[in-house]
C-alpha cells in the first residue's frame, strides 16, 4: 500500500469550492480537460446524516498495451467513486471501486478543503492506493501514482477554469 499527497490553492472560499466540486456540470467539463479521462458520469446523489453522498460512473480513455488486449478490455479500467461530503467541516471521502480487477486493486483517500490565513483555500488529498501483484506490483503502483498526479494536477486546473465560468477566482497548482 502506497500513500502520496496533492495540493491545489485556489482564490475562493472553502464552501465555493466544494459547491463546484459538487456541482453536475463539472463531470462533462472535466472530461473534456483531464488528458486521461474519457467521461465521468453521475449515477446518483443523497444526503444522509448531514453528508452528500455521491457517485461517479469514471471511464477512462483505453490506454491498453496490445499484448494485453485479450486479457484487459476497456471495461475492466473503468471505476466508480464513492464520495461521502461533508460540507461544514470541508472534508471528503473517496472510494474507488474499480470495475474490473477487484482483488488486486484498492484506492480510498480524503480531500480537506481549508481556508488560507491571506485568503482563498486549499484543497489537500491524501490517498492510499494499492496493487496485489507479486513481483510487479510496486512498480504498479508508482506507474498509477504518477498518473494520478499528472490527471488530478490537470484537474486542479480545470477546476480552476469552472470556477472563474462560475464567477470564482484563479491561483496556482502544487503537488506534494
Amino acid at each position: 500500500m502506497r500513500t502520496f499527497t496533492l495540493m491545489h490553492t485556489y482564490d475562493v472560499a472553502p464552501a465555493e469550492l466544494l459547491a463546484a466540486m459538487l456541482d453536475p456540470a463539472l463531470n462533462a467539463f472535466l472530461a473534456g480537460r483531464v488528458p486521461d479521462l474519457q467521461s465521468r458520469t453521475e449515477l446518483d446523489r443523497r444526503e444522509e446524516r448531514g453528508l452528500i453522498i455521491r457517485r461517479v460512473h469514471c471511464v477512462p480513455v483505453p490506454k491498453i498495451p496490445e499484448v494485453a488486449r485479450s486479457i484487459v478490455k476497456p471495461e475492466m479500467i473503468e471505476w466508480i467513486e464513492e464520495a461521502r461530503v461533508d460540507v461544514p467541516r470541508g472534508l471528503v471521502t473517496v472510494h474507488i471501486t474499480p470495475s474490473g480487477f477487484k482483488n488486486v486493486f484498492s484506492f480510498k483517500g480524503t480531500i480537506r478543503v481549508d481556508a488560507l490565513p491571506q485568503g482563498g483555500c486549499v484543497r489537500r488529498a491524501d490517498a492510499e492506493l494499492g496493487i496485489k501483484m507479486l513481483v510487479v506490483g510496486k512498480y504498479v503502483e508508482d506507474y498509477l501514482i504518477e498518473e494520478i498526479r499528472r490527471n488530478m494536477d490537470a484537474e486542479g486546473n480545470a477546476l480552476r477554469e469552472f470556477l472563474l465560468q462560475r464567477g470564482g477566482g484563479q491561483k496556482h497548482s502544487a503537488s506534494a
